[in-house]
């Protein structure tokens, strides 16, 4: 009997249900909360960024060109080793 009494209920409300269909969002909520993509301009200030990173790029270039040339390929000042700072120090005892 349970079975047949359970079954009763869940066509019931299954045919309570059917009576309604769930709403949808109101027509201008998507427009409020998602605002709408400028491609044109999106895709003008990604071609801009591009164009800017190889002009500057390219610049770079030129001027280390031009350094080089000016200062020639051994006129470049040695380094000091990386153990000459050290030297003032003493050593911890551990």
């Amino acid at each position: 009997m349970t079975q047949h009494n359970d079954r009763h209920v869940e066509q019931d409300v299954e045919a309570r249900l059917a009576r309604y269909r769930p709403s949808g969002p109101r027509p201008g909520l998507r427009d409020r909360i998602v605002p709408r993509a400028r491609t044109r301009w999106g895709w003008a200030v990604a071609a801009m960024l591009a164009l800017a990173t190889v002009g500057l790029s390219w610049a770079t270039h030129s001027v280390e060109q031009r350094s080089a040339a000016l200062l020639g390929a051994g006129d470049a000042p040695e380094a000091p080793p990386i153990e000459a700072p050290l030297q003032g120090f003493r050593e911890v005892p551990k």
